[in-house]
This record gives C-alpha cells, structure tokens and sequence, in this order.
C-alpha cells in the first residue's frame, strides 16, 4: 500500500485506523481484518488472504534483467522473473527499483503471477545501472539474481 512516488504509508494508516475504530472493544476475525483491506484498496483481496494469511508457501524469484536502447534514444528493461517454491497460481505485486546512478531512481510494481513471467519495464530516458528486485524487503520471498 506504500506510494512510492511520496514513499508514505499514509494507505496502510488510514486502513488500520479505521479497522480499530470499527472493531474497537470487539473481537474481530480475519474476515472482518479482510473487509476493510478489501474497502481501502478497492478490490477483493482472497487471493492475498489465502497466500500470506492462511498459506504458508514462501516464493523464490530468481531475476535476470537486459537493457535495450530504443530508436529514440530512450531505454527499456526487459525483466524474466522465475518463481519457484509456490503453488500454481500463486500470485504476488512486487516493487522494483531502477537505479539510475547517484540518488536518481524509479520505483515500479509488477505482477508475478505464473512460474516464469516476462515484462518490459516502463521506457526511460536515463539508461538504468541496474535494478533491484523487492526493495525494503516488502514481500516475504528469497530472491537471486541471475
């Protein structure tokens, strides 16, 4: 729920201030916990319940990268992402990092959602130094680099 253009969590703050204020002085289950992620991101929320809350499988990604200049002087990495050790499936949103060198970076979410996923990042004008796969270690996951 972070914003990475900001780097703030006020999302997840706001959620769990209403979750106590709703359920304050009662006994909540994990459905009601469910509800409110489900009313704060928009969407129905099974599928992260089901992996992180009562799964108990814990993803391997194994990343490799390549850089590809375009015609108009721009760059595009293209992202290959193997993901192991889960049920089919298994699916997980994952920050990536683009460090552009110094304190110039990106920050873009992918979806992992089969055993081998290949993506194309946004283009950029700056060609990238490299990326990082699951930055601040916000999903619970081992990862290697290929």
């Amino acid at each position: 729920m972070m914003d990475f253009k900001t780097m703030s969590d006020d999302k997840f703050i706001a959620m769990m201030k209403d979750f106590i204020q709703t359920y304050s002085g009662k006994k909540p289950s994990t459905e009601d916990f469910k509800r409110v992620v489900d009313k704060h991101l928009g969407e129905n929320m099974d599928w992260f319940f089901r992996e992180w809350v009562y799964g108990i499988e814990i993803p391997t990604y194994t990343v490799s990268k390549d850089i590809e200049q375009t015609e108009d002087g721009k760059f595009i990495i293209n992202l290959k992402v193997r993901q192991e050790n889960v049920s089919d499936g298994f699916k997980m949103v994952v920050p990536v990092v683009m460090n552009f060198g110094g304190d110039k970076y990106a920050i873009v979410k992918v979806l992992i959602d089969k055993p081998y996923t290949e993506l194309k990042l946004p283009k950029v004008s700056i060609e990238p130094k490299g990326i990082v796969f699951n930055p601040f270690n916000s999903v619970l996951c081992e990862v290697k680099y290929k």
